[in-house]
């Protein structure tokens, strides 16, 4: 379910305890990773940290019966097997959106206890109180989440469209509001994307 890729550290001296990133499942590790010159993952390399990351396999219909319990499992075995390639020393985690999540969940159900010794958890843009989803509620009323659950029995998995589709609603004032406004209101042309941000 995961590729473990190391990222050796740039420097002729080298910190001691290393960092595992969980990723999201979506995007995978390419998001703290996309150019050398908004790469965290470079920056921290550059700077003489061992950097391991997850990346999730994408999911097929055959994957239809793995649920969060086998993600969590994943995530302590790319977690033990960090403390194989660096023995001895304690690990720095950090969780980006469901990975982080799923971090939480993994530190809570007894990674921390675990060996290696953890020594921290940073969590970026993760979820980890669903009692205020925020914009996320819109997607996982009662009826939503029936809607969801029959496409993905039927499908065996949820289809990119309709991720992308979650995305974009998710973004809707950038994506949708905002060059409205800009276009048909204000009469400005729209700005064009640059490669270099992404």
């Amino acid at each position: 379910m995961i590729e473990l890729i190391q990222y050796s550290a740039q420097t002729p001296s080298v910190h001691a305890e290393p960092l595992l990133i969980v990723p999201a499942w979506i995007m995978k590790y390419y998001i703290l990773d996309l150019s050398p010159q908004r790469s965290l993952v470079r920056y921290l390399v550059e700077h003489g940290h061992t950097v391991l990351m997850i990346s999730w396999k994408n999911p097929t219909a055959a994957d239809c019966e793995v649920g969060l319990d086998d993600y969590v499992q994943c995530l302590r075995e790319a977690y033990q097997a960090v403390g194989a390639i660096v023995p001895d020393r304690k690990v720095h985690t950090v969780g980006y959106c469901i990975g982080g999540t799923l971090l939480t969940m993994a530190a809570a159900a007894g990674l921390a206890a675990d060996k290696p010794q953890l020594a921290s958890v940073t969590l970026l843009a993760s979820l980890v109180d669903f009692s205020e989803p925020g914009e996320l509620s819109v997607f996982i009323s009662p009826s939503q989440l029936q809607m969801l659950e029959a496409v993905m029995h039927r499908a065996g998995v949820l289809g990119s469209e309709r991720m992308g589709a979650a995305f974009m609603l998710l973004r809707s004032r950038d994506l949708l509001w905002t060059p409205a406004v800009d276009t048909y209101i204000r009469g400005e042309r729209m700005k064009i994307f640059r490669s270099e941000w992404f």
